[in-house]
C-alpha cells in the first residue's frame, strides 16, 4: 500500500502515512521481540508466554479505548497497537523453529502443504509428516478465523473481533504454561521411576 500511496493510485480516503506508521510499529515490535529471544532463548517457555501475554496487553488496551470511545476502529494509535501486536506475534513465530507456521502470511504455507512429497501420506503420527499437520492446521486455523473475523465484523464491529482474538490469545498463552517440554517429561518419568523403585525397596 505504500507503493500504491506513493505513486497517487490509493482509493479516496486512504491514508498512505498511516500505512508507514504501522509498518513502523510492526518492524520495532519484531525487531525488540527478536533481540529479547535471540537473547534469553528463542524457545524458552517464560520468553513465549510473556510474548503473549504482550500482545494481549496491547489487544486489551486497543479494545479498552475503543469501548470508551477514546479513538474510532481507524485512529493511527489503534493501527500502531495492531501493527505492534503482530510484530511481536510473527518476530515469536519465526524465532520459534516452526517454519510451517508463519502466521503473517498464507500463500507461502499453502504451496509448501501441496508440493510437500508425505502430502497423501496415511499417516498423523508419523514424525514424517507432523511439518505436513503443523501446515494444513496452521492453513484451516487461518481460512476458519478469516472468514468468522469478517462476519463477526459485519455483524457487530471491531469490538467483538478484538474480544475474540484477545480470548484465543489468553487461550493459548495457558497452554503454553500446561505443555510440557521433552526434557520436562523425561524428568518426570526418571522421578516416577525412581518413586517406584523406593517403593518396591521398602517392600
Amino acid at each position: 500500500m505504500l507503493s500504491v500511496g506513493a505513486a497517487g493510485l490509493a482509493p479516496p480516503g486512504h491514508n498512505t502515512l498511516f500505512n508507514g506508521i504501522s509498518l513502523v510499529g510492526y518492524l520495532v515490535s519484531a525487531f525488540l521481540a527478536s533481540s529479547v529471544a535471540n537473547y534469553f532463548g528463542t524457545r524458552l517457555r517464560f520468553w513465549i508466554m510473556l510474548s503473549h501475554a504482550i500482545q494481549v496487553i496491547l489487544l486489551l488496551v486497543g479494545l479498552i479505548l475503543l469501548v470508551t470511545k477514546v479513538i474510532v476502529p481507524r485512529h493511527v494509535v489503534l493501527l500502531v497497537m495492531l501493527a505492534s501486536a503482530s510484530g511481536v506475534q510473527v518476530a515469536q513465530a519465526r524465532t520459534s523453529k516452526v517454519p510451517e507456521v508463519p502466521t503473517a502470511m498464507l500463500s507461502t504455507p499453502i504451496v509448501d502443504l501441496i508440493v510437500d512429497p508425505n502430502l497423501f501420506k496415511l499417516s498423523i503420527f508419523d514424525p514424517s509428516v507432523q511439518p505436513r499437520n503443523r501446515r494444513a492446521a496452521h492453513i484451516f486455523s487461518m481460512v476458519i478465523g478469516s472468514f468468522v473475523g469478517a462476519f463477526m465484523h459485519k455483524a457487530s464491529g471491531t469490538v467483538s473481533v478484538m474480544a475474540l482474538s484477545i480470548g484465543i490469545k489468553v487461550i493459548v498463552t495457558g497452554g503454553f504454561w500446561m505443555i510440557r517440554s521433552p526434557k520436562e517429561k523425561e524428568a518426570r518419568k526418571q522421578r516416577q521411576m525412581s518413586e517406584v523403585g523406593m517403593y518396591i525397596g521398602r517392600r
